[in-house]
């Protein structure tokens, strides 16, 4: 028991010490669904934390317009740059998210980061429902 505890420790501490944080329950775990809305997790790799978080930012619209039968040109798309695909899907798609954490990890590799992101996403388009607070340390909403 205490050599479990101590490893477990270790391993925290050395990834603190390489500047990883611990991972969020929110990124294996979706919360629950509210009446309204729904999570989504999205999460993206690049070269840069920005590139990356724009690419998950994009992955959650897109499955969010599937999710509601929206229909989403994927061809246009990828042949677009991160950032104009996020312009043209909010041009395109009215669907309303609101991220609400975000949780940034540098891979071992060289492949950059991965970004990951809790968006509370509207069951109806064009529909903004009154989204509860969410407490990303806690992974659990506040009323």
């Amino acid at each position: 028991m205490r050599a479990t505890l101590m490893c477990t420790c270790a391993a925290f501490v050395a990834a603190a010490l390489q500047g990883y944080a611990i991972r969020p329950a929110w990124v294996d775990e979706t919360p629950p669904q509210a009446e309204t809305y729904y999570y989504r997790v999205a999460q993206a790799t690049a070269a840069t934390e920005e590139q990356a978080y724009t690419k998950a930012l994009v992955s959650a619209v897109c499955a969010s317009a599937f999710a509601v039968d929206f229909p989403v040109d994927m061809s246009k798309i990828l042949k677009m740059q991160d950032d104009s695909a996020l312009v043209a899907l909010r041009k395109d798609v009215n669907i309303p998210i609101n991220v609400v954490c975000r949780h940034t990890e540098k891979p071992l590799s060289s492949m950059g980061y991965r970004v990951y992101i809790l968006c509370q996403v509207s069951r109806k388009a064009a529909v903004t429902p009154q989204y509860s607070t969410f407490n990303c340390k806690l992974s659990r909403e506040e009323k």
